[in-house]
């Protein structure tokens, strides 16, 4: 996802036990964190290609995978192959990224940042320096789920927070009981609570859908100039008992 850099968050994360690798771990709710898992969306996307006027479309398949999880005391994290925010400003032949998901809290009050590429490879080596006292970490323009979620919720850098118009903060626009989801790979019988949320700006737009114990399950990308849209649903999971 393509941010302007804030300001570091301050404040030192005491270590006070080791790294446990490879193992896995309790997940917030909204967005399982075990070993293994496995989601796998598809939807269209539409972008200009540089250089052109030319507006293409094609149909596409994504997946997200965690291939590695770590825990350190107040914070467990989970590495990822993939992300549906890869597909904006396509390219074909295009691979998946890299991500690392930051999760800090407990269960269901935790705070839950997004980092990619460089940011994630560098602060993925600090998780797994023993000797790193992981002071400024992470930078407040990475949070992406501030648990737990409720209706109108707001969450985001200090700069943004204040603003009146709701801009460059992600919100949480509804929450809704479900019967079920019909999704490849999940239990079809089982209540859910499904989360929108939404981050909008002056230049794109993010949507976000969240169901608990599943994980993401719709992601909505669009710039509102050079044309570069993400439609993608969630059409198959493989979620790793918890």
């Amino acid at each position: 996802m393509r941010s302007a850099a804030l300001p570091l968050i301050g404040g030192a994360l005491t270590l006070l036990t080791d790294n446990a690798l490879g193992q896995e771990l309790s997940p917030p709710a909204v967005f399982p964190m075990a070993l293994g898992n496995t989601w796998v969306y598809t939807g269209t996307i539409r972008w200009t290609p540089a250089g052109s006027n030319d507006v293409l479309e094609k149909e596409i398949e994504w997946t997200m995978e965690i291939v590695d999880v770590m825990e350190r005391h107040g914070l467990r994290a989970a590495v990822l192959e993939g992300h549906p925010a890869d597909l904006a400003w396509y390219e074909e032949g295009r691979g998946r990224r890299r991500h690392l998901v930051v999760a800090i809290g407990e269960g269901e009050t935790e705070q839950l940042y997004l980092l990619s590429d460089k940011r994630a490879v560098e602060v993925e080596q600090r998780l797994r320096a023993i000797g790193d006292s992981l002071i400024d970490l992470l930078q407040e323009y990475e949070l992406f789920l501030d648990l737990p979620l409720s209706e109108l919720k707001r969450f985001c850098d200090l700069n943004s927070r204040t603003r009146q118009d709701y801009l460059y903060c992600w919100v949480v626009e509804s929450v809704e009981l479900l019967d079920g989801l019909d999704v490849k790979g999940i239990d079809p019988g089982i209540p859910r609570t499904r989360y929108h949320v939404s981050h909008r700006t002056l230049f794109d737009h993010r949507v976000v859908e969240y169901v608990s114990d599943v994980g993401m399950t719709s992601y909505v990308y669009g710039h509102h100039g050079t044309v570069s849209e993400v439609d993608v649903r969630l059409s198959e999971a493989k979620l790793e008992p918890q």
